[in-house]
């Protein structure tokens, strides 16, 4: 009976300790303040990064232009893009603008790679392949000289067997140009 009542204890104590150190770990996470912009505005990004802070996109401007939804014929016709190279019955397009104002850091740049189309239920990034024929760029990687701008569309596909493209219509979308130490989003205006 002793030892039944020992071994409760312990597992009730083990449990407090378990409990106290995931609200520790909690109670000090760092906390990541969300910046909302609208379009059209130029969003600086500073110090802010995505995945390591020996990122330098200090000096740069990122702007959404424009955002719409279009289906795979419509962006085949438009971009004279072949059958085979679309996998999405749906694309977000998104025209972007990107300018260095003062930054002469050659080794480091954007990377569209590591931007997202976000809405409450779901991330995409960006179709590599469909950026490279939209743009007629080989990167999505670059680095821009002091006080020059470039415009660039990201393609972002949907498949609809998964996701309600009428949801996508009628919900908050963004695009998310930074996440560390602040998430920086731009709201989306999809037509």
């Amino acid at each position: 009976m002793k030892k039944r009542i020992f071994s409760t204890f312990l597992l009730f104590l083990m449990i407090v300790c378990y409990s106290i150190k995931v609200y520790d770990i909690n109670a000090n996470a760092i906390k990541v303040e969300t910046l909302d912009f609208e379009m059209n505005e130029n969003v600086k990004i500073e110090n802010d990064f995505f995945y390591n802070s020996n990122e330098d996109m200090n000096g740069y401007l990122v702007c959404v232009n424009e955002s719409e939804l279009v289906d795979a014929d419509e962006l085949m016709r438009r971009y004279k893009i072949n059958e085979n190279d679309i996998y999405s019955s749906q694309y977000i397009l998104v025209n972007m603008s990107f300018k260095n104002e003062f930054n002469n850091n050659k080794s480091s740049g954007i990377n569209l790679n590591e931007y997202l189309f976000q809405q409450s239920s779901f991330v995409r990034c960006a179709d590599r392949e469909l950026f490279y024929q939209i743009n007629d760029f080989n990167s999505m990687l670059f680095t821009l000289s002091e006080k020059y701008s470039v415009d660039f569309v990201l393609p972002f596909g949907l498949d609809s067997e998964y996701i309600d493209i009428n949801k996508i219509k009628k919900s908050d979308s963004y695009i998310v140009i930074s996440l560390f130490p602040h998430k920086k989003e731009i709201k989306l205006n999809i037509s």
